[in-house]
């Protein structure tokens, strides 16, 4: 991106998530501003004196994914709905930027407000026993650990601090995150807000502030206060000039942030003051250095009581005085569409601005027909936006200011401009590029799939650059699926046909398999010699020794190779050398994109290639041998070599003498291999059995007797050679076993293998007892990974393939990046910049598809009266059954009372005494809770120690009853019932004296 403008202190927003009435994601919400939508769930029928049955419901407050985020069903009901809200919404922004927090080499800073904490506070109430545990769970569950544990979960390294700042709190978040990164202590911030009711139906009109009509009317002459509403968002920050060099996609730039407190300029506690909320906007306009004439657009608190909106008009009429300019600032409300989200009104601001600086235009304040009287007079500079508008003053750069105002003077503003131009792009307008999408299940996979699709179908996206977001920007899940194509249509009809995807394994082993002679394909690697300088590099470097070796360049011979063979084959020193240059490269290329063998074994002269790149010897030494083994190999007499469709163990039976079994490539298919005459007598065996069989195109016999003739002439080239120990473990197809103690590192290893057989065959089935193990070919052909397919099962996570030729259509390029995708498939990680030139940008795309679960322990509050208390649990029955069924199981008192212990801290209804408890979600944190509990109950102390080494509620059951043997354990069980204890209070040990003890 390019731009004149200092931005040492601007800040980039990079990334966005929002779940607001009516508007699950940041696209909804968009679509509902700039339709003017009003989302407020409104029941007039149920409407009463002093109730009004309006709110800003947000759906779904409920359903969480807890698997996703690694949380068993106990920690999932207990935990705050908001916390699992932001959760959510920090993964969608930080996808949305085209970030995964795993992988991200910088520190991320967590900076996040929340509203108080209802649904905790009403599940604590529901639990029975002491109110001092039940304290101790509160600092769990609530203010003290609310971002850490959202940081833990995500990986975020950099502070993790939670702000309350009555209704300014999102916004004082945003702008302590902005001094974050200005101040070096994070390279990007997450931060944002939250606000969730459990009860979403309607509020108490119990002051002035409260709408009555049930509309929120911002600045209007008939506002009347406003109508609550619920919604979480968050947003991705980075340094602007970091962002615009990381090329990230930039939604708008934070100027300035100011915070202040009116302190006791005014009437009273929650009295508005003008001068402070001035003050506040004049110091951050300072601070962006702007002037009142740069201000084209003001989003307001606006929460449409007489006094707050009175107030907040004359503060910025009065912060804009010096405006020369005859153009109005234009002001607007977002709460009139989705009602005031408390501590999240500020975030739902920014992100209103933020959307339309990103798409040009301004959208309607809502519920605006007459104005406020603050607003009357020609020189008033304010005007509320009440259509959708292009954005004013096309001719500078768009500037506008975003308030949050809160109880007790809390006042906090930002100043944003629109983000600076694009550059155009330098990235290459054709080529193939590797699509990747994963999900934590096969279901999330296939909706991943199913969203990628509808947003390629409906929007103009350049495909390099959403390849690029795909690899670097999201998170590598354990179902995954990848997709080569050269345009966004070329994705979409791959997307058609594939939904489902493997299943990766995070420990596998990787194989390098390398060809032999005679495996040359269609194409000898040349796009990837032009495409990739790894591989450039490495063939470069062979073509040089090759050269000196040969007296004569081979670089033309590869760059203008076409698929026919036979040159190669009248020429077999060429070729053999071309087959180790093409091996040796596609070598360095696989370890460019970060996939290095785990064990290396090759076919024939497919060992040498791999020693070679193990360490054994030099690529020098390496290509010196080879080609005195193939000059030698022109010594020997005629000779040929078949494929026979047999076993070994009957084709043995029919050996004619001079024949031998040259190699064992499968359970039904061998090499024999003899001189020319022998050879002869052999095929007329097998056609006389009806054998199949097809020759080999040389005109030399290899692994058979007849080599040991040329044995002493390459010993001593072989003696020239300077063995070194394999820094890769290799595993040899001659000895079908690990080449242990430098097997490979002597001259007779490497005799006795040019004339054995080559067993392929057996070393693959070797390896195959092993599980997730992925076998890749390293060559120009698929005929090895073929082979090994036939020994594999994909149940067990084996996979074989091609480096070049995975696909029947398109160049070497093409497959290449089809394997690196069927590799990345497997689990392997990949370093996805070896594949572009320049960096491509990171656009938006949809985010992951959770899958959720409803996860619910809250019980509605009855309102009698001036009198609340909570209705009978709506689960009474299912739980009245649970404990039945587990009266079952018990089998005396003390299965009772440690089953209930369990039940209460588990958060499960009913639980077997016979069940795995760490399958339930029996963590730390439970065993400290639950011994204390014991504790407190029985009076007898269980050991730490004692309860690492049980699994079931019926071993403790059974330890406890024998330190109580002397005790009535009846009148425990009912003692526990009432809520009464056996450890006196001052005897009881506080979470923290647990962990010490821990």
């Amino acid at each position: 991106m390019t731009d004149n403008t200092n931005c040492n202190y601007d800040v980039a927003i990079v990334g966005m998530s929002a779940r607001y009435p009516k508007s699950p994601d940041i696209h909804a919400f968009w679509e509902n501003l700039k339709r003017g939508a009003d989302c407020i769930t409104r029941e007039p029928d149920k409407n009463d004196q002093n109730y009004v049955a309006a709110y800003g419901k947000v759906d779904d407050i409920d359903r969480f994914d807890a698997d996703f985020f690694r949380m068993n069903q106990r920690e999932a009901l207990i935990t705050d709905p908001q916390q699992r809200f932001l959760m959510e919404g920090i993964y969608e922004a930080l996808e949305d930027a085209g970030y995964d927090s795993l992988r991200y080499q910088g520190r991320i800073g967590l900076y996040t407000s929340c509203d108080e904490h209802l649904y905790v506070w009403n599940c604590i109430h529901q639990e029975q026993g002491s109110w001092y545990t039940n304290y101790q769970l509160s600092k769990i569950y609530a203010d003290g650990t609310f971002n850490t544990q959202i940081a833990y979960k995500l990986n975020l390294q950099g502070p993790a601090v939670l702000f309350k700042y009555a209704c300014a709190s999102s916004l004082a978040a945003v702008h302590y995150a902005y001094q974050g990164l200005i101040n070096f202590e994070c390279d990007m911030a997450v931060t944002g807000g939250v606000s969730i009711e459990p009860e979403q139906e309607g509020y108490w009109c119990l002051d002035a502030t409260a709408s009555r009509s049930g509309y929120t009317r911002t600045f209007d002459e008939s506002a009347d206060g406003f109508v609550p509403g619920g919604g979480q968002g968050v947003i991705i920050l980075k340094r602007a000039e970091d962002a615009i060099k990381d090329h990230d996609h930039i939604y708008a730039v934070i100027k300035s942030t100011n915070v202040n407190n009116d302190g006791n300029r005014k009437a009273g506690l929650p009295a508005p003051s003008v001068q402070g909320q001035e003050e506040a906007i004049l110091d951050a306009m300072d601070l962006a250095e702007v002037t009142a004439d740069d201000i084209d657009y003001f989003e307001s608190h606006g929460t449409a009581t007489v006094l707050g909106d009175s107030v907040e008009l004359r503060a910025l009429k009065s912060a804009l005085r010096d405006r020369t300019s005859q153009d109005k600032v234009y002001i607007g409300s977002v709460k009139p569409n989705i009602g005031h989200t408390n501590v999240a009104s500020g975030i739902a601001n920014v992100i209103k601005v933020a959307l339309m600086m990103h798409h040009g235009s301004l959208v309607p304040s809502i519920y605006f027909d007459k104005p406020n009287d603050e607003l009357e007079g020609d020189d008033v500079p304010l005007k509320v936006a009440d259509c959708v508008m292009p954005w004013p003053g096309k001719n500078k750069r768009a500037t506008a200011g975003v308030s949050a105002f809160g109880l007790g003077g809390a006042n906090a503003i930002a100043i944003m401009s629109r983000a600076p131009e694009k550059e155009a792009s330098t990235t290459s307008a054709s080529g193939d590029y590797v699509f990747v999408v994963s999900g934590k299940t096969q279901k999330a996979l296939s909706d991943n799939c199913e969203n990628l699709l509808k947003h390629v179908e409906k929007n103009a996206v350049n495909p390099e650059d959403m390849a690029y977001t795909l690899q670097v920007g999201r998170g590598e899940h354990q179902y995954r699926r990848s997709f080569v194509a050269g345009t966004a249509e070329g994705l979409a009809e791959a997307l058609r046909r594939h939904r489902n995807g493997r299943r990766s394994s995070a420990g596998g082993k990787i194989v390098f398999v390398f060809s032999g002679a005679g495996s040359q394909g269609l194409s000898m690697g040349r796009g990837c010699y032009e495409k990739f300088a790894a591989f450039r590099d490495a063939a470069d470097e062979c073509f040089d020794i090759a050269e000196k070796a040969l007296g004569e360049s081979l670089r033309d011979d590869f760059l203008n190779y076409g698929g026919d063979e036979s040159s190669l084959k009248e020429n077999p020193r060429k070729g053999m050398v071309l087959t180790f240059i093409l091996g040796y490269a596609l070598a360095g290329l696989w370890k460019s994109f970060g996939v290095g063998p785990d064990l290396i074994m090759g076919h024939s002269l497919g060992e040498y290639i791999g020693a070679c790149v193990a360490g054994v010897f030099s690529a020098e030494d390496a290509i010196g041998l080879i080609v005195r083994r193939a000059e030698l190999f022109q010594k020997l007499p005629g000779g040929r070599m078949f494929n026979v469709a047999a076993g070994r163990e009957d084709i043995e039976k029919l050996l004619v003498e001079g024949v031998s079994v040259g190699a064992v490539n499968g359970s039904r298919r061998v090499t024999l291999s003899g001189s020319s005459e022998d050879m002869e007598k052999m095929a007329a065996i097998l056609e006389e059995k009806g054998i199949a069989y097809s020759q080999l195109g040389v005109n030399r016999a290899g692994h058979c007797d007849t080599v040991n003739t040329i044995r002493e002439d390459f010993r001593r080239a072989l003696e020239d050679v300077r063995f070194s120990a394999a820094e890769t473990p290799l595993f040899s197809t001659y000895l079908a076993a690990p080449a242990e103690d430098g097997a490979m590192e002597s001259c007779e290893y490497w005799l006795d293998q040019m004339s054995g057989p080559v067993l392929f065959y057996d070393s693959v089935e070797q390896l195959a007892k092993e599980d997730d193990i992925c076998f890749v070919e390293i060559g120009a052909s698929n005929q090895m990974s073929m082979l090994i397919r036939k020994s594999l099962d994909r149940n067990r996570r084996q996979y074989a393939f091609s480096s070049l030729a995975e696909v029947k259509k398109g160049g070497d390029v093409t497959s290449f990046l089809t394997a690196v995708g069927n590799v990345w498939e497997t689990g392997r990680s990949i370093i996805w910049d070896e594949l572009y030139e320049s960096q491509p940008y990171r656009v938006s795309l949809p985010t992951y598809a959770f899958q959720r679960k409803s996860f619910w322990r809250y019980r509605k509050i009855n309102h009698r009266g001036d009198s609340f208390e909570l209705q009978d649990d709506i689960g009474a029955a299912q739980t009245a059954e649970a404990e039945k069924a587990a009266q079952n199981d018990w089998r005396n008192d003390m299965d009772k009372t440690v089953g209930m212990i369990f039940q209460e801290v588990l958060a499960i209804p009913h639980i077997s005494i016979y069940e795995d408890l760490y399958e339930l979600g029996f963590d730390s944190l439970s065993t400290l809770l639950i011994s204390s509990r014991i504790e407190m109950i029985t009076g007898e102390k269980i050991s730490l120690n004692e309860m690492y080494s049980v699994t079931t509620i019926q071993e403790i059951s059974d330890i406890l009853s024998a330190k109580v043997s002397g005790k009535n354990v009846s009148d425990i069980s009912r003692s526990h019932e009432k809520g009464e204890t056996q450890t006196p209070v001052e005897e009881r040990k506080s979470i923290d004296d647990l962990f010490e003890d821990l």
